[in-house]
C-alpha cells in the first residue's frame, strides 16, 4: 500500500478519479473515504478511550493538513503502487487555514471541526478551535503578587519535536486461516489497537490479533493508530494480505510530533527564598487532530506545578486545533515543556533575590507529607506526597559539583573561575 496524500492544509475533497490508476499493471485497488468506515475515533490510544477526542476517520472527504492521507493505493508491488498514487486525479475546494493557536482561537477565525458535535465527539469547543481548556485557581495569586518582593515574567515556547525512531511505522493486515482480521504492527500499544479497530469497523474483539514484536523506537509515537486501521480496511475488503510502511518523509510530515507549547509565566518570590506565586498561561498547538491535546495538557500543567510548595497557583490553559500536522505522545508527555518555563523562573527568581538556585529549589521543593497541591482547588483526601527523591537528586547533583570543584581545585586550575569549572552556564545582561 501507498498514500495519496494532502498537499492543502485545508480542503474538501470533491471527486478522486482512480481510473488510470486502475490501469497500471499490478494495481489491484483504490481506496478513498467512500470505501471507509463512518464512525470516528481518536488515533491516540488509551485505557479509556473516552479521555480523547473522536474526531478522526479513516479516511476522509475534508483534509486538515499538508500530507493527510486521501486515498490508498494496493498493488503487488512499491513500484506499482507509488506509481498509481502519482496517477490520481483530485479535485478540491481549497478552504480558509489556520495555523497558530493564537489565530485559532480569534473570533471568526476558520474552523478546523467546525462540523463536529461537541458533546459526541467529545470537543471543548470546536466552534472555537479548543479541543481542551483548564482553569484553576489555588489561593490568592493576585493577593500574593500584590506583596512580592520580587516578581519574574515571560514568555517561554517550545518547538516540536519528532520522535525519529528507528523503525518508522509499519503494519501488515490479513485474514488468518479463522477467519480472523490479524494486524501485525509497530505499537506501543496492541490491546488498545486491537479494541479501536473492533470499533472502527464494527468487529468483536476475539476476531481480531494484533501481534507487536520487539519495537524499533516508539517513545509515544507509536501510541497512536496512524497505519493499522488502513491496512484492516484493505485486508477486509480484499481478503488479501497488505502492508504499509511509512517513509522518513511521511514520519515528519504526516506521523505526530511532540506538542508545541507557548507558556506565559508569571512567577513572586520573597527575600527569604519562599516561592510566593506562580500563574501559568499555557497555549498547546493540538495540531489539526486532538490525539493526545486533553491528557498532554492536564499532566504538562498540573504534574509541573506539583512539584513546588506554594499556595497561590494559577493555571488557564488551552489545546487548540490548527491546520498543521497532528501533536501526540512524547517522553514526558506536555511535563518538558512546561517543567522548562517553571526551572527557567526558578533560576530567574533565585538571581532576583539573590540566592543560590540549588538553594532557593531545596526551600521550596515538596516534601514527604505535604499535600499534594497542583490544579485542584483543596488537598485531595489522604494524597501526600511520599519519597520521589527530588531532595536526594538534588544532593547527589550538588555532590558532584562540589567535587568536581575540588578536583580543579587539586589540578590547580583555580584561575579559571567557578562558572567555567562547574559547567554552569551565566545570565546573560
Amino acid at each position: 500500500m501507498k498514500l495519496l496524500r494532502s498537499p492543502h492544509a485545508h480542503a474538501r475533497v470533491l471527486s478522486i478519479d482512480s481510473a488510470d490508476a486502475l490501469r497500471i499493471p499490478g494495481v489491484e485497488a483504490v481506496f478513498t473515504h467512500e470505501d471507509a468506515p463512518a464512525q470516528l475515533f481518536s488515533t491516540a490510544q488509551h485505557e479509556l478511550y473516552t479521555d480523547d477526542p473522536d474526531d478522526t476517520r479513516v479516511l476522509d472527504d475534508v483534509v486538515r493538513f499538508v500530507g493527510q492521507r486521501i486515498a490508498a493505493v494496493v498493488a503487488d508491488s512499491v513500484a506499482a503502487a507509488e506509481a498509481g498514487v502519482r496517477a490520481l486525479k483530485v479535485e478540491y475546494q481549497v478552504l480558509d487555514a489556520v495555523f497558530t493557536p493564537q489565530d485559532a482561537m480569534r473570533p471568526g477565525a476558520p474552523l478546523v471541526h467546525g462540523d463536529k458535535d461537541a458533546a459526541t465527539a467529545r470537543i471543548g469547543r470546536p466552534e472555537q478551535n479548543v479541543v481542551a481548556e483548564l482553569h484553576s485557581e489555588l489561593g490568592d495569586v493576585a493577593a500574593a503578587f500584590a506583596a512580592a518582593d520580587f516578581i519574574h515574567e515571560q514568555t517561554y515556547r517550545t518547538q516540536r519535536v519528532q520522535h525519529t525512531a528507528l523503525e518508522t511505522h509499519a503494519a501488515i493486515a490479513l485474514i488468518d486461516d479463522d477467519g480472523r482480521l490479524q494486524v501485525r504492527t509497530s505499537s506501543q500499544v496492541p490491546f488498545l489497537v486491537r479494541r479501536t479497530l473492533g470499533r472502527v469497523f464494527d468487529l468483536p474483539e476475539d476476531r481480531i490479533r494484533v501481534v507487536a514484536g520487539r519495537v524499533g523506537g516508539g517513545f509515544g509515537g507509536k501510541q497512536e493508530v496512524l497505519t493499522e486501521d488502513i491496512v484492516a480496511l484493505a485486508a477486509l475488503k480484499l481478503r488479501r494480505p497488505v502492508q504499509l510502511e511509512f517513509t522518513r518523509t511521511e514520519q515528519f510530515t504526516a506521523s505526530t510530533t511532540r506538542h508545541p507549547f507557548t507558556i506565559h509565566l508569571k512567577a513572586a518570590a520573597s527575600n527569604e527564598g519562599k516561592l510566593t506565586a506562580l500563574q501559568l498561561e499555557v497555549l498547546t498547538n493540538a495540531g489539526a487532530y486532538g490525539n493526545h491535546s486533553v491528557g498532554v495538557m492536564f499532566h504538562g500543567c498540573g504534574e509541573s506545578l506539583a512539584v513546588y510548595n506554594c499556595v497561590n497557583k494559577k493555571v488557564d490553559a488551552h489545546a487548540v486545533y490548527t491546520n498543521t500536522v497532528p501533536s501526540g505522545a512524547f517522553r514526558g508527555y506536555g511535563l518538558s515543556q512546561t517543567v522548562f518555563a517553571i526551572e527557567s523562573a526558578v533560576d530567574e527568581l533565585a538571581a532576583g533575590i539573590g540566592m543560590d538556585p540549588m538553594e532557593f529549589r531545596r526551600r521550596n521543593m515538596v516534601r514527604e507529607g505535604d499535600d499534594m497541591l497542583s490544579t485542584h482547588p483543596d488537598p485531595e483526601e489522604d494524597v501526600l506526597y511520599g519519597s520521589y527523591g527530588l531532595d536526594q537528586c538534588t544532593r547527589l547533583v550538588q555532590d558532584a559539583l562540589d567535587r568536581g570543584r575540588e578536583r580543579y581545585r587539586d589540578a590547580g586550575l583555580e584561575d579559571l573561575g567557578p562558572d567555567w569549572v562547574t559547567g554552569r552556564a551565566r545570565r546573560c545582561p
